[in-house]
């Protein structure tokens, strides 16, 4: 057992490459594109940006105005069972609020905004049910 053992060490050794044993990659200082891609203009960041800060407000509202109908409806009709006794309106606060977080702080991220659509939408359903 010991001399099958010994052959496979001599037969199976690290491979090692000599040539990159020392640093190879430079301290870049600026930011540089890449082959077919351009940096963005400020102008093209700052309009994303004012987009972005109408946009989210907008959508916090209207989950407000969600969630204040949803109030009253449910008061009126005194059903919390079509709002699977709250638990489906705590599901749409933490996606809604998470939500205008992450597309407030970061306007390009498309998961800021798949939250505020699934908040939004959440309160719709539940509004339309009532």
């Amino acid at each position: 057992m010991s001399q099958i053992t010994a052959v496979a060490f001599r037969i199976i050794r690290p491979i090692t490459f000599p040539e990159r044993s020392g640093r190879s990659v430079c301290s870049v200082t600026q930011a540089q594109p890449t082959d077919g891609q351009a940096l963005g203009t400020p102008e093209v960041t700052e309009s994303r940006f004012r987009l972005a800060s109408v946009t989210v407000p907008a959508l916090g509202a209207l989950g407000l105005a969600l969630i204040a109908a949803w109030v009253l409806l449910t008061s009126l009709t005194r059903d919390l069972q079509i709002s699977r006794d709250g638990a489906a309106v705590a599901a749409g606060l933490v996606c809604g609020l998470v939500g205008m977080l992450v597309a407030r702080r970061q306007a390009r991220n498309p998961e800021g905004w798949l939250l505020l659509g699934v908040a939004v939408g959440v309160f719709v359903v539940l509004d339309s049910g009532l």
